[in-house]
Parts: C-alpha cells; sequence; structure tokens
C-alpha cells in the first residue's frame, strides 16, 4: 500500500480504502476504516502522491523501550528457540502531494562568467 502513486488512485487493502482524485484544482483524498470515512482536499493538483508510515502524532509523552503484548492462548518457544510472530499494530498513515520540477538552462563560459546560451 505505501509508495507513490499517480493522482487517480484507489486502493482496497484489509478493510482500509483510500481513494485520490482529481477534484477541480485540488485533489480529494477519502479515507475508509472500521466504518468511518474521512475526506480531505490536498492544495495540489498535480504531480504525484507518496503514501507512508509514519509515526503516530498522538502518543505517550514518554515510550518505552518494550512493548508488552498479551496473547488469547499461551504462546511457549523452547530453550534459545526463535519463532517469528506477525503482529497488527496501529500506524498513521502520511499522505504528501509533490511533483518534481527540473528548472534547466545551457550556459557557456564568456566574458569571465557564466552566460545563458540563448
Amino acid at each position: 500500500m505505501f509508495g507513490q502513486y499517480d493522482i487517480s488512485i484507489r486502493i482496497e487493502q484489509e478493510g482500509i480504502t483510500v481513494s485520490v482524485q482529481k477534484e477541480g484544482e485540488n485533489i480529494l483524498f477519502i479515507r475508509e476504516c472500521l466504518g468511518e470515512s474521512t475526506e480531505k482536499i490536498l492544495g495540489a493538483g498535480s504531480g504525484k502522491l507518496l503514501l507512508n508510515p509514519v509515526e503516530p502524532v498522538n502518543k505517550p509523552t514518554t515510550l518505552p523501550s518494550h512493548l508488552l503484548i498479551e496473547f488469547v492462548n499461551t504462546l511457549q518457544v523452547e530453550p534459545k528457540g526463535t519463532m517469528n510472530i506477525f503482529l497488527t499494530f496501529p500506524v498513521e498513515i502520511a499522505v504528501s502531494a509533490f511533483e518534481i520540477v527540473f528548472d534547466a538552462a545551457a550556459l557557456d563560459w564568456a566574458g569571465g562568467m557564466w552566460q545563458p546560451i540563448i
């Protein structure tokens, strides 16, 4: 789900729907998750979108260095054994609109300084 996209997209994945479409001179961002819908107008009319996970804004002032996870069923691992466990953890998503513009001019050294070639 994360990455770079063209302006008109609709992504449906794991109960989350993200939709971005052009609306006049702006971009309309719609997110639907857990029965709630959020709409935002982005002040950009062209370019691409970047969807990235970001650190949650609403978090405790001090974060512990360890996370306690309680399972419904007991999980036991043999001594010195390892196990890969995948968890669902809340994450916030940043949506950024951007456009890469290259403004280049051909230059030539003339008269002791760089001059644009016309």
